[in-house]
């Protein structure tokens, strides 16, 4: 596993923000994204992306366990324990997406299982940045 900020392999250079071990808790990762919620009571829009090969954690850091809560449930609930200390002064509405890239596939993981979406999300560029089109929102 690497355990730099960087990685040069075959004449491309890989950055990364932070590289967790094999030791680090659920509790260590959700510590290193938590200042992105504050960019969400900002106004901002945040991306939390996990990246890895297939089998690497992925899925049980996103999710976790009841008892262990992923980065999604306790940025949920980090995000409206900031949005209820700042609700005297604002009203919100905070929508969101989830999606999977699997075998070069985009796969909509708020669509109910096993149903076919009528159309097939796709990435896009445009001069406000990348998006995915055709993906469920939900307002929380």
């Amino acid at each position: 596993f690497v355990t730099q900020d960087s990685l040069d392999l075959g004449g491309k250079t890989f950055t990364f923000n932070r590289v967790f071990g094999p030791d680090s808790s659920q509790y260590d990762v959700f510590c290193e994204v938590r200042p992105l919620l504050n960019s969400v009571t900002d106004g901002y829009n945040v991306c939390m992306l996990a990246y890895g090969q297939t089998g690497a954690g992925k899925t049980y850091t996103m999710e976790g366990t009841q008892t262990n809560p992923g980065i999604i449930f306790r940025s949920l609930d980090e995000l409206f324990n900031n949005l209820h200390r700042k609700e005297i002064s604002h009203s919100w509405a905070v929508k969101m997406s989830i999606l999977e890239i699997y075998n070069e596939q985009i796969r909509d993981l708020l669509l109910p299982p096993r149903s076919t979406p009528e159309t097939i999300p796709e990435i896009h560029s445009s001069p406000e940045g990348v998006y995915v089109s055709d993906l469920q929102w939900r307002f929380i």
